[in-house]
């Protein structure tokens, strides 16, 4: 399989980051560590999972 370069919008990132602690701050997770490891595992996720699900095209009618 050939290799896929991810490249994530500035305000993805952006929201990704504000995610880990708006999870903290609203009692999703005990402490920041916890969801700081629950959002790596978005980027883990948008990292090698998804390059392997199909690319869907729309199209304009």
């Amino acid at each position: 399989m050939e290799k896929v370069n991810i490249i994530l919008r500035k305000n993805v990132a952006d929201f990704l980051n504000e995610l880990v602690f708006n999870l903290f701050e609203n009692d999703y997770f005990s402490n920041e560590e916890s969801a700081l490891h629950y959002v790596k595992k978005i980027y883990d996720f948008i990292e090698s999972r998804l390059p392997l699900f199909t690319h869907k095209i729309h199209l304009k009618n």
